[in-house]
């Protein structure tokens, strides 16, 4: 796929969407956030690569996806929402629920725009592998990070990589969710599965608009 054609993706894609999308600049890192009370996104652009153009059109067409299986699937697949949730559980468990959607987002975008996904998977599986061996790991937002792009690349490049403890079991547990045809069900159990190692559990609240987050054996907090 060449530069025009991924362009004139983006600009299909946003078409496509029935909520209004607007850019804002300013953080340190691109992301959306979507609110379906309001019904509309919001694409937050790093206020130092403003200038520098440096965010990659495949960048941007990753948060389109969360916008569209916001508006097909569920809302939770663009922005988390919590309930009850104390500052040190949402920053542990926050990595975890941002690999669960981009596990989704990143095969919707594998399959209208492989041509680009797939070696953007490949550089990114480069750079996880080369941070293993120099034994750059340790943080809980890595290792959801390492095993999803590990899990990408086992599941859509036919990557064979040696693994074992806890990166494996996050591993496994990606890849034990197909990430086609996404439903919120299918999140929540891989997402239940990612949480293990923590000792945690998510369950949505009952109008499924946010995550309640207990310790396993503790029975979830909140309506």
């Amino acid at each position: 796929m060449k530069p025009k054609k991924l362009k004139s993706l983006i600009k299909k894609t946003q078409a496509a969407l029935q909520w209004p999308v607007s850019v804002v600049y300013k953080g340190d890192s691109l992301e959306i956030r979507s609110d379906h009370h309001d019904r509309g996104h919001t694409i937050t652009w790093p206020t130092d690569l403003k200038a520098a153009g440096e965010v990659r059109d495949i960048e941007y067409l990753h948060e389109l996806a969360h916008a569209t299986l916001c508006e097909t699937v569920h809302p939770l697949f663009s922005t988390i929402c919590f309930e009850g949730v104390n500052e040190h559980t949402l920053d542990v468990v926050t990595p975890c629920f941002r690999a669960t959607s981009d596990w989704f987002a990143d095969a919707w975008l594998m399959k209208v725009a492989p041509d680009y996904e797939g070696p953007d998977i490949d550089d990114h599986l480069v750079i996880v592998l080369k941070s293993l061996q120099d034994k750059q790991s340790g943080s809980m937002e890595f290792l959801y990070g390492a095993s999803l792009i590990i899990a990408q690349g086992i599941y859509y490049r036919n990557a064979r990589l040696p693994l074992g403890g806890t990166l494996k079991q996050a591993v496994d547990a990606f890849l034990s969710v197909p990430p086609e045809k996404p439903t919120i069900q299918k999140y929540a159990k891989l997402v239940n599965l990612l949480l293990v190692p923590l000792q945690l559990r998510a369950k949505l609240t009952v109008d499924q608009s946010a995550w309640l987050i207990s310790e396993i054996g503790e029975p979830p907090h909140g309506r």
